[in-house]
């Protein structure tokens, strides 16, 4: 068969790059997109709200603990998110927050590409480390937190959503490429007191898998990795 058939058949993954959003444009394409969700709103009244806003963060300060990230294919807004920044004395921490993606686009990158952005820009700014928040039920959002490097170190149980946390300047107490350091257990996604029990006793989620289709969203289809090398 020709090269040129096999040519014609592929399909290039999109090109997408994430960055932070200091212009004008990008900014009020940001707003407009967390106005349009609530649908009582005309497109005239979106408008308006994303250039009040807009207007505003570029009249505020420049070093804002809040960070407004976004993806892009070309000009076009494919995901965006924020990072907070906290300050406690001289420690400083991030935040990550707001992730979303477009439907057209998930499961190509996106969400990597937004996280990997707000961590480096965390890790520029003098961040010791950066936490952030998984449904219990959202298995594909702990995929891409344990990819990342993140562990699993609390339960909230008023908002039913695990905690994750990432150290960006000193080496975690496990490293996945060189094995455990510590016991391995397993157990399910749908035993959150059990999960909690592991959590009091030093224990830090490590990974993800499913015992079954990795599309199925029950709970109990899934199982966490916890390690007890947490200090």
């Amino acid at each position: 068969m020709s090269r040129e058939f096999f040519s014609g058949e592929r399909k290039e993954k999109p090109k997408i790059i994430s960055r932070r959003l200091i212009s004008e444009a990008d900014l009020h394409q940001y707003f407009s997109r967390i106005i349009a969700e609530d649908k009582r709103l005309k497109p005239e009244q979106v408008d308006e709200m994303a250039n009040t806003l807009t207007k505003k963060r570029l009249s505020e300060a420049a070093d804002l603990n809040r960070n407004y990230f976004g993806a892009f294919e070309g000009n076009k807004l494919v995901g965006f998110g924020s990072l907070v920044i906290n300050k406690v004395g001289n420690y400083r921490y991030g935040d990550l927050d707001t992730l979303e993606v477009d439907p057209d686009y998930r499961g190509k990158g996106v969400a990597d590409s937004l996280t990997d952005a707000r961590l480096e820009f965390a890790r520029q700014n003098g961040c010791e480390r950066v936490n952030t928040e998984v449904d219990v039920d959202n298995q594909k959002g702990m995929i891409t937190k344990f990819k990342n490097g993140f562990i699993l170190y609390d339960y909230d149980i008023v908002l039913n959503r695990f905690i994750f946390t990432k150290q960006l300047k000193t080496e975690m107490n496990f490293d996945r490429k060189q094995g455990p350091l510590g016991e391995l257990k397993e157990i399910s996604l749908a035993d959150l007191e059990g999960i909690c029990d592991l959590l009091t006793k030093g224990y830090s989620g490590i990974d993800i898998k499913n015992i079954g289709d990795v599309d199925d969203p029950d709970t109990n289809k899934w199982v966490l990795i916890f390690e007890s090398s947490r200090k």
